[in-house]
């Protein structure tokens, strides 16, 4: 069974950026995203997250329709089933390393000892003290805060939007040997937007994104 298939599927906000993409991800598989500066790649995320609709086409997740889910479905959808590592970490600066990957499932599902106990676990993998402040942290332990934060809800889908492009190269190895044995573990699968040819090579394959065309090589 695939973990996410798009049809025909066009993006944008007011313009179509790039049309017709269709590919099938299925489960454990790893595709990096390229193409260039303002094509699209973080709307294709956008999209895939159900932040934005379609322009057209068709989104599948677990061979499920996006148009067939409530507003309030895919909201559940990106808590559970959909981890997202965020270019700029979004990370909440003032609150600890536990609290910022433990408070959108508490949103969700209210608190939960099982949450709080999944938390600890991966920011000890990940080698981050879970009460150390946020904004007392390096670029690249922000960053492992927020694989954490992707990988709490144990989520099918790791959808991760450069995910190392403000990290120095040894700190970007690093991290990306994080994300794909952390996902590997997790038995997810994964898409990663990347500028960085390196970054690319850890993915199964590519997608290149361009102008109204998405090319698979």
């Amino acid at each position: 069974m695939s973990v996410l298939k798009l049809v025909d599927l066009e993006c944008g906000y007011n313009e179509i950026l790039f049309e017709k993409v269709s590919f099938t991800l299925n489960k454990q598989e790893s595709i990096a995203v390229r193409g260039r500066s303002g094509v699209g790649k973080t709307t294709f995320l956008h999209t895939l997250l159900g932040l934005i609709e379609p322009m057209h086409g068709e989104i599948f997740f677990n061979e499920v329709n996006y148009k067939d889910l409530s507003a309030k479905e895919i909201i559940k959808l990106r808590g559970t089933e959909i981890g997202m590592v965020f270019q700029h970490y979004e990370l909440i600066h003032e609150l600890s390393a536990l609290d910022n990957v433990t408070l959108p499932q508490y949103l969700i599902n209210g608190p939960h000892t099982e949450i709080n106990e999944r938390a600890l676990e991966l920011l000890e993998r990940l080698k981050i003290n879970p009460q150390q402040s946020v904004q007392n942290l390096s670029g690249g332990e922000k960053q492992r805060v927020a694989l954490a934060r992707a990988l709490i809800s144990n989520p099918k889908l790791v959808l991760a939007d450069e995910p190392t492009g403000n990290l120095d190269n040894e700190t970007r190895d690093e991290m990306m040997e994080l994300l794909v044995s952390s996902c590997h573990e997790n038995e997810s699968s994964l898409i990663i937007v990347t500028h960085d040819d390196i970054v690319a090579g850890y993915a199964d394959s590519t997608l290149i994104l361009k102008p109204f065309k998405l090319a698979h090589s």
